[in-house]
């Protein structure tokens, strides 16, 4: 294969020790395959380029992960000085941007889906939900009872009650388990459900304020 001019980049030796640890000492002369992916090497290139590794080493993060493949430093800049290997790599790069961009469509659609979902929180007065909550959640009771606050208890009872109505707006989306943006798509539903608990029982907001938190922090 005819070599390229391309300068090849490589990593700092605090770089390469910041990211693999101790690896970086104990086989200077080695890459492993997750080395490899920081230089844009994907799975394909390895097993179209280097199919065979060097050296199978115990994992030392877990043994159970099996043995750790890795490659020759020489090896891998000169198969990187290729043509034949950059061209593969730029092709790489263009499937994994057109990828992104079918994911991305997808999500997108996914979201507009879920905006468009009808949500119908039940109208009671409160003390009325306070109470056929508490009923419906009498298998609680002990940590009901162990809550300083028995108002905030009874408004995460509340909220609990009114979330189990508005269940059949999310299994809606259960069809969409294995789009892209899915996990996205229902924590956005989620937290318009939420939002409109809090429009309709402003009671019950800090309740859901706390929901959001947890949505968003996940």
């Amino acid at each position: 294969m005819p070599e390229s001019n391309i300068q090849i980049m490589e990593h700092p030796a605090e770089y390469k020790l910041a990211l693999f640890g101790e690896n970086a000492q104990r086989f200077p002369d080695f890459m492993s395959a997750s080395e490899l992916r920081t230089r844009g090497w994907t799975a394909s290139l390895i097993e179209q380029f280097l199919p065979d590794p060097c050296r199978l080493e115990t994992n030392p993060h877990n043994v159970a992960f099996g043995r750790m493949r890795l490659f020759s430093v020489e090896k891998i800049r000169e198969i990187e000085s290729y043509d034949e290997f950059r061209d593969a790599q730029q092709e790489a790069r263009k499937k994994s941007v057109r990828r992104l961009q079918y994911n991305n469509d997808k999500a997108i659609l996914l979201m507009d889906i879920s905006n468009r979902i009808e949500v119908k929180i039940p109208s009671y007065d409160l003390p009325y939900l306070l109470a056929v909550s508490f009923e419906a959640y009498q298998k609680n009771q002990i940590e009901f009872r162990l809550m300083d606050d028995p108002v905030a208890a009874g408004c995460l009872l509340a909220v609990e009650y009114l979330e189990q109505h508005c269940e059949p707006a999310l299994w809606q989306l259960d069809e969409y388990f294995h789009v892209p943006g899915i996990r996205e798509a229902r924590n956005a539903l989620q937290r318009r459900i939420y939002k409109y608990i809090t429009v309709q029982y402003p009671e019950l907001g800090e309740e859901c304020q706390r929901r959001i938190a947890l949505l968003e922090s996940d």
